[in-house]
């Protein structure tokens, strides 16, 4: 089944962000991602982390095709490529990027075509289904050894467009799928929680822990919560390089959203992000992106004993962020919430029909080393 091609020319959806802002209606965008995502609390991993009161927003339930926080940046971004004529999309990421994989899937139901620059990064069985995926749903994948062939891949794709001798044109959508107007649909994930926390009659978190990878959810999430004036303090967690993860670069991110939601409203008389509104959590790196340690491992390990599924290299470091913070936190400090931004769509199936040797050659060596599975790390932390 695929969704209706069209050019979008405003809001197919109604959401908490446009009830409050109807202006925006008016951006392009895609109903994409199943929302509200629940919000729950899960007592028993709490209590086995010393914090009973520990909430789940699950974006992991985003979309019933591929869920996490892609979906919510995805409804704008491929709204954007099929609004401006576009017929191809190219992105770029990890050899194992749920953002890659997202935009594969979501292209495919759209009869766009989809193009993935892909660089390297420590190989696990999660990285290897992920490359079986994006072959499956149609990507055309490219391998940079490096940022300079990053750039070049990049260029070459898009140039016949650029040049303007295509009738085909193709649309580029930054990693992460991070830009300002995809950053929104984590403005609106963030009234949306608003709405979520009055309905409950909870008292509002006071803290919240996501991922922070190429900068745009917690960017989001930072301007809606300033824009809902809700109290909690929003934390990300470092899992990329500081080059990109870093308290400057998410208040230019989140400024550049705001700037765009004044053009539309008006009235919004919010204030400049500043880096100092921007908290960040380090020490769960590990010294690579996608490299796994050991405080990840055991989270995911324990995550996964109660029906909350990780991985490795964004969410399960996130989590471990969650489970030191508690530790020194009273109970009176109120809910503690964890944005769990991974896909929990089994895909599995149609990984295991793909032979690797599909894909083009310079991936094939990522599938003769042998990989550390999810699997492996959870059956020996869980033996510990």
């Amino acid at each position: 089944m695929r969704f209706e091609v069209q050019k979008p020319r405003e809001y197919q959806k109604q959401s908490a962000l446009t009830e409050r802002m109807p202006e925006l209606r008016s951006i392009p965008r895609i109903d994409l991602a199943s929302t509200p995502t629940p919000f729950v609390q899960h007592q028993e991993l709490g209590r086995r982390i010393g914090y009973p009161d520990l909430w789940i927003k699950q974006d992991n339930l985003s979309s019933p095709v591929y869920g996490g926080n892609k979906p919510r940046k995805l409804e704008f971004a491929l709204a954007q490529v099929l609004h401006r004529g576009c017929r191809s999309v190219v992105t770029i990421g990890g050899i194992g990027t749920n953002h890659g994989l997202a935009t594969a899937i979501f292209s495919q139901r759209l009869s766009l075509d989809c193009h993935l620059v892909l660089f390297e990064q420590p190989v696990t069985q999660h990285v290897q289904t992920s490359l079986r995926l994006m072959h499956r749903f149609g990507a055309t994948l490219h391998f940079a050894a490096n940022h300079p062939a990053i750039s070049w891949r990049v260029a070459r794709l898009l140039a016949p467009t650029k040049l303007g001798r295509t009738e085909e044109p193709m649309a580029f959508i930054p990693g992460g799928g991070t830009s300002p107007v995809n950053i929104l649909g984590f403005v609106d994930a963030a009234f949306e929680l608003q709405g979520q926390i009055e309905k409950s009659g909870i008292r509002p978190p006071s803290a919240l822990f996501c991922p922070l990878g190429t900068g745009g959810t917690l960017a989001g999430l930072v301007l809606g919560f300033k824009l809902c004036d809700l109290p909690t303090r929003v934390i990300g967690v470092r899992v990329v390089d500081r080059v990109m993860a870093n308290a400057y670069r998410v208040a230019f991110l989140a400024n550049r959203s705001l700037r765009l939601i004044k053009r539309y409203c008006r009235r919004v008389a919010l204030p400049a992000i500043r880096p100092r509104d921007v908290s960040i959590m380090e020490g769960y790196f590990a010294g690579g992106y996608g490299t796994v340690s050991r405080e990840a491992e055991d989270a995911l390990a324990l995550a996964g004993d109660h029906g909350v599924t990780l991985e490795t290299t964004y969410t399960a470091k996130a989590f471990a962020a969650v489970i030191d913070y508690v530790k020194k936190l009273s109970p009176r400090e109120g809910p503690v919430l964890f944005w769990n931004t991974f896909n929990s769509v089994d895909h599995s199936a149609q990984a295991a029909a793909v032979d690797y040797r599909e894909l083009p050659r310079p991936f094939h060596r990522f599938f003769s080393k042998s990989a550390q599975t999810e699997e492996t790390v959870r059956t020996r932390t869980s033996a510990c």
